[in-house]
């Protein structure tokens, strides 16, 4: 039964409300998902900003102990420069009388048994140019060089042509030790050595921020010091591949950590490195259940209009009945 212009005018009418609601839905819908990911995504950079800022500071004041730490070493070892006796005798020197050097070497080794017990050392002494050694050096250290060559090595390993001293780690020699060297005279210099885990100390733990692991890292970017051995002696820009050549205070963002490095006052680099998926959790759940919100939009913009206007033949059969 063909229709009258009123009840095609009808459908026309529902067709066109119902077009109407969706647009309306879907604006909505649009417009408040947008606001949202803005908000979101502020909320995100804000929180990434504070809790960067506080591994900054945490990694400040690491670099603040590890600096007092290192600090007292090289304190401690300049003690031997108070006395002329110490700093002036060479145990190479030749014609030198025999009972004047036993009585020289005897205050020397008295000289360092009393600074050897103000920090908790497992090498303190002075090497001399011909190998010879006064003080507490260990048979580790002195076992690197068997057939000499220990003052040699030593030696090489004064970077600071100012302060003729240096600090180095050498992982394939002795991997948890970390040494300091000063030289005393021409044909001496002072080692100073101590565990690696006497730094632990020095890393303080943050609460606030779940995850962290701190990391130290001399000049040559081996890793010196880490709460897991297995990582000690690695090269920092092989663990994380984010670091560029030459990094310092600076921090980046990748896509798994948060990673913050500073400087020591020996050049050595201090890295803390944290977890994103712990870091920003709360901002990654937002996103996921913005996401989710979004799949009803989805399911309403893919109904078709046959579905909810009635049809044409039911329309038809109402008139004709009425």
């Amino acid at each position: 039964m063909p229709f009258n212009n009123n009840t095609k005018t009808d459908i026309q009418i529902r067709r066109f409300t119902f077009r109407i609601v969706i647009v309306f839905l879907l604006a909505i819908t649009v417009a408040t998902g947008t606001i949202t990911l803005i908000l979101t995504r502020k909320s995100s950079q804000e929180m990434k900003s504070k809790v960067v800022n506080l591994i900054q500071a945490n990694t400040q004041l690491q670099i603040s102990n590890l600096n007092q730490y290192l600090g007292r070493i090289e304190d401690t070892a300049a003690l031997l420069f108070s006395d002329d006796i110490y700093c002036e005798y060479d145990a190479t020197k030749e014609g030198q009388d025999a009972f004047e050097k036993i009585q020289q070497e005897t205050a020397i080794e008295k000289r360092l048994q009393d600074i050897n017990i103000l920090q908790n050392f497992s090498d303190f002494g002075i090497v001399y140019a011909d190998d010879s050694s006064l003080g507490s050096i260990s048979n580790t250290t002195l076992e690197l060089f068997p057939d000499g060559g220990l003052y040699a090595y030593l030696e090489g390993h004064i970077t600071d042509e100012r302060k003729e001293s240096g600090w180095f780690f050498d992982y394939e020699r002795c991997y948890d030790r970390l040494y300091y060297v000063k030289r005393l005279n021409e044909h001496a210099i002072i080692v100073a050595a101590f565990y690696s885990r006497e730094l632990s100390q020095s890393f303080t733990d943050m609460e606030d921020v779940p995850g962290m692991q701190s990391y130290l890292v001399d000049s040559a970017h081996s890793i010196v010091y880490a709460e897991s051995g297995e990582i000690l002696g690695r090269n920092a820009e092989e663990v994380w591949n984010d670091l560029p050549d030459g990094y310092s205070n600076y921090w980046i963002i990748g896509d798994k950590e948060v990673v913050v490095v500073g400087t020591c006052k020996n050049d050595w680099q201090v890295i803390c490195v944290a977890p994103e998926n712990v870091l920003f959790a709360e901002q990654l759940g937002i996103s996921r259940a913005f996401c989710r919100s979004c799949r009803p939009c989805r399911r309403t913009r893919s109904l078709s209009p046959k579905f909810i206007i009635p049809s044409a033949a039911s329309i038809s059969r109402t008139t004709s009945t009425d």
